[in-house]
């Protein structure tokens, strides 16, 4: 829902510990109101429409790359102007 915070979970393991990273397939993601947790987790803070797409989180290491993806779906409550002209 429009305005909650949503938080993207990407839990992996490996030896070395891989190295996790995110990214947008649409575009960039708003870091003025995102942020990386200590868990590796991505939070975004009250998402809105823009914030809607598909999230990719990268876990690498020396063995290899593995990619996951989610998509984030914003719903929000309808609102309807009316603009009434009179010649």
């Amino acid at each position: 829902m429009a305005g909650t915070d949503i938080i993207f979970h990407c839990q992996v393991g490996g030896d070395p510990k891989p190295e996790i990273s995110w990214h947008k397939i649409e575009g960039d993601i708003a870091i003025d109101k995102s942020q990386i947790l200590e868990d590796k987790a991505l939070k975004i803070h009250q998402v809105k429409i823009s914030d809607a797409g598909t999230y990719v989180c990268d876990a690498e290491n020396a063995a290899g790359k593995l990619t996951k993806s989610a998509t984030l779906i914003v719903n929000c409550k309808l609102s309807i102007a009316v603009n009434n002209y009179y010649n």
